[in-house]
Formats: structure tokens, sequence, C-alpha cells
């Protein structure tokens, strides 16, 4: 049986895990350096898909713990801006109306599937809330309190009680806020439908 070509390879490579045993094997022991090169990157990319389900069980961990609990609506909250030196703290908290397949971190998702994805949570039967930090007030406050209060700020504009929160913490992992937070004044959120 002929080899196939480093073309055919990268093909099967680009194309994503799962990758049968026997491919990989194939690559490993294959002399070619472009072989070898693309064992390494279905290696790379087999890691990738391993944190990336790591981080879902835990987040999936947070959730079905805070359900176990009683909890029904369970926000995901998350923030930008807390790493420039200047600038305000934005924060989003979001309660799912259903799932949405292929939603992620916005640093894991395609530039172009962005919009794509604000398009369907903002006309979709999702509760969407935002908070915004000036400088100011970071400076007054402090990058830390300033990035919680975006945070608690944006559950409370969500327009209805929230029973759980799960938020992103510093080390990137996933923090489980179990308080009752009311509805804010001036709220600005969108309802679950």
């Amino acid at each position: 049986m002929p080899k196939r070509t480093i073309n055919d390879l990268r093909a099967r490579v680009e194309a994503g895990p799962p990758y049968a045993h026997a491919f990989l094997a194939a690559l490993r022991h294959d002399p070619r350096a472009g072989a070898r090169e693309l064992y390494g990157a279905c290696m790379r990319q087999m890691r990738r898909q391993a944190a990336h389900w790591r981080e879902e069980l835990q987040a999936l961990t947070f959730e079905r713990a805070a359900k176990e609990q009683g909890f029904v609506r369970i926000a995901g909250v998350d923030e930008a801006g807390r790493g420039p030196l200047a600038g305000p703290i934005v924060a989003a908290a979001v309660v799912l109306g259903h799932p949405i397949d292929g939603l992620n971190d916005s640093k894991q998702v395609a530039p172009a599937e962005r919009g794509l994805f604000f398009e369907l949570l903002y006309n979709g039967p999702h509760a969407i809330g935002v908070s915004v930090v000036s400088p100011a007030e970071i400076d007054r406050v402090g990058i830390q309190s300033a990035n919680y209060a975006a945070m608690y700020r944006a559950v409370a504009r969500l327009g209805h009680v929230v029973e759980a929160g799960i938020v992103h913490d510093r080390r990137g992992g996933r923090v489980l806020r179990r308080e009752r937070v009311g509805r804010a004044e001036g709220s600005a959120g969108r309802s679950v439908g």
C-alpha cells in the first residue's frame, strides 16, 4: 500500500481529533519530517481539546452542584478590561434560556463567530445584564474591588432574582457564588422569556 502524501495527512490532521491510534502511530514512525511535524500538531490539538473538556467539566460540576442544592437560575459571569492600565471594566452576566452549541469564552471563539453569538444571545430567550465600571471608580476603589463590583452589578441588572453565578477567577478557574442578588435600581437587563 503506497504512503499517503503529506498533503493528505495534513488534511486529516486539520479535520481535528479524535485521531485513530493507528493513524497517530503511523505519523510518529513515519521517517518524513513533515509527518512527524503533523504528529506534533495532533498531540497539541488533543491536549487543547482535553484542556477544554476539563474546563467544561469543571463548569458543569459547579452548575450541577448548584442545581443539586435547588438553585434554578444560574448566571455565567465574566469581565473584560481588567488587564489594561487604562479604561473601564465591563462585565456581563447571562442566564441562557436554552443551550447554544459552540458558545464559549470569547477568546476561544473565532472573531467571525462572535457576531453570530451576539445575535443569538440578544435575539433569543436569554437574560443579559451588563455593567461598566469607570476608570475613576477603579482608581478610587482598586482594580479587584472594581472587578467584583462590575460582576455583581451585571448580575443585579438581569432584572430578576439570580440564585447563583459562575464566574471566572484570576487563576482561570471558576468560583460559585451562592448568593441571592435582587433587582438593581435602574436595571438595564433583559429577562428570560
